[in-house]
């Protein structure tokens, strides 16, 4: 079966980015801080070619002008890390 999902990716390439968890081995992190939740999410994923966690920026404005500037699509935004 792994060789199969590699050939796939090889000729379909696609890359998942995690941006939170909600839940972590049955537990709700629905009512924790956004910090919180990155550190868990940090705790089971691991950066590869297919998978990583999206980057966090402090200054949301500065973002949002380079985005555009580079024509890009758009962001994903939550309330700042507390």
């Amino acid at each position: 079966m792994e060789k199969i999902i590699f050939l796939v990716t090889d000729l379909l390439p696609v890359h998942f980015s995690a941006f939170d968890i909600l839940f972590l081995n049955g537990e709700s992190l629905l009512n924790k801080p956004i910090a919180d939740r990155l550190a868990a999410l940090e705790t089971v994923i691991t950066n590869t070619p297919y998978i990583s966690i999206c980057p966090t920026y402090s200054d949301g404005h500065e973002l949002f002008n380079s985005v555009e500037s580079l024509g890009l699509e758009g962001i994903v935004s939550n309330v700042g890390l507390e």
